[in-house]
């Protein structure tokens, strides 16, 4: 089985190997960044809102007026009237 592997990959055009390390390849590493930067919103966005909250409780808001503003935020659309 091995030497049938070996010879098979002897004979290979090394452009197709190229090509197919890099169609396989990329798309691996276009995945990756793809969740890499998903992760990073999604991370920013819960951070942004801890402080958030933060911000509110050094006012002295209380809790019904926090989950107001939480409620209202999540509510609104970008461009919304």
């Amino acid at each position: 089985m091995e030497e049938a592997l070996i010879h098979l990959i002897n004979r290979a055009d090394p452009v197709a190997i190229v090509a197919l390390l890099l169609i396989f390849g990329g798309g691996i590493i276009v995945a990756l960044i793809s969740i890499s930067f998903n992760f990073i919103s999604t991370s920013r966005k819960r951070d942004a809102e801890i402080n958030l909250k933060h911000e509110m409780i050094a006012r002295g808001m209380s809790a019904d007026e926090i989950e107001r503003v939480l409620a209202a935020k999540c509510n609104s659309s970008p461009g919304a009237k």
